[in-house]
């Protein structure tokens, strides 16, 4: 996981947890201490982020969304609470589901491209039933080829392993 995705994942995740505190837990000071936690937690990964001591520095895409989040646990809003812990629920969900669709959609193309196709009329070819004077003309091309691109442009009609004892 990239070192952006992180800090946004807990920022987020950090807010949420604490609006459905707040609407569990009826004590103002637990709830007031609660969301102060969670901000403090936001506010040093900012700080941190800011900081030389990190290898990379925090994004602004960072800054913006934990800056977000702490926006909403000052204000907690009714609407804030219900786009954070609804919309973003219903989206995921919506989310997980055309993809999980273009996944199954594309399983589907791949298996159909997979899928050969074999004719009732194609020829089937049984080397060993054919007699040697008839292997001539209807000798395996794939084999001479073969046996030409390896450099061995002789037949071998005596090592040859289709050649039995039955002829």
């Amino acid at each position: 996981m990239e070192t952006s995705m992180w800090q946004q994942s807990l920022a987020t995740t950090l807010t949420k947890v604490a609006l459905r505190y707040v609407a569990i837990v009826q004590d103002k000071k637990k709830q007031n201490s609660f969301v102060a936690e969670a901000m403090l937690i936001m506010v040093t990964v900012l700080h941190l982020g800011k900081s030389s001591l990190p290898k990379k520095p925090i994004t602004d895409d960072d800054v913006d969304r934990i800056s977000l989040c702490l926006k909403v646990l000052s204000e907690c809003s009714p609407l804030m609470n219900d786009i954070f812990n609804k919309e973003c629920r219903k989206s995921l969900s919506h989310m997980l589901t055309v993809r999980l669709e273009e996944e199954k959609l594309s399983q589907k193309k791949e298996s159909e491209k997979r899928n050969v196709t074999v004719q009732a009329d194609d020829p089937i070819s049984f080397m060993q039933l054919t007699a040697k004077n008839e292997m001539t003309s209807k000798e395996d091309q794939f084999q001479l080829s073969l046996l030409a691109a390896m450099g061995n442009t002789q037949r071998k009609e005596a090592a040859d392993p289709l050649a039995s004892k039955t002829q």
